[in-house]
């Protein structure tokens, strides 16, 4: 940004229709569209590919979102659903609260609270405290409601403030 420039990184990644990325210590995540998610240590330059085929958990191959909280899971946001990948074990685990779900984009506050954003149901929130869930969608009778259901983004701003970005509403 001080340059005002962007370089081209070479990493050595086949798939050229990338979606999301990740960094958690010296690997970067990138969500693919069509090829799941790559794994890159960027001090060796090794790569690894986590796809549906070799991990049934992984809801599908096009991967549009990732998040890494405070923890060692990197949450995966899919066109039909969600998972979340344990850095420290390799494990690969789907959320079934998020089942068949586009997940545009996730997010956490700073009550430990995730955020979900799906392209047709709304908003999730996940209580990490108390294992709980609650959806929040479009109500014509709710004027405080969202204005649609195609969540695409979600953006917490410093004071705190939930900004949700939304489809054709």
């Amino acid at each position: 940004p001080d340059a005002g420039k962007f370089l081209k990184h070479n990493l050595n990644i086949p798939e050229s229709n990338i979606h999301a990325l990740c960094k958690d210590d010296n690997t970067l995540f990138v969500g693919t569209y069509g090829h799941g998610l790559r794994c890159i240590n960027l001090n060796t330059g090794k790569s690894e590919s986590l796809k549906r085929r070799n991990s049934p958990e992984l809801p599908s191959d096009n991967i549009f979102s990732l998040y890494k909280g405070n923890t060692e899971k990197i949450y995966i946001g899919t066109d039909e659903g969600c998972a979340i990948y344990d850095t420290s074990n390799g494990n690969v685990k789907e959320i079934d609260e998020l089942e068949n779900l586009f997940i545009y984009c996730i997010t956490e506050d700073e009550k430990e609270n995730i955020w979900f954003a799906s392209y047709y149901a709304g908003v999730y929130r996940y209580n990490k405290k108390e294992d709980t869930w609650k959806q929040y969608v479009y109500d014509p009778e709710n004027p405080g409601s969202l204005p649609g259901n195609k969540a695409t983004g979600i953006y917490i701003d410093d004071s705190g403030a939930l900004w949700v970005c939304t489809a054709g509403e």
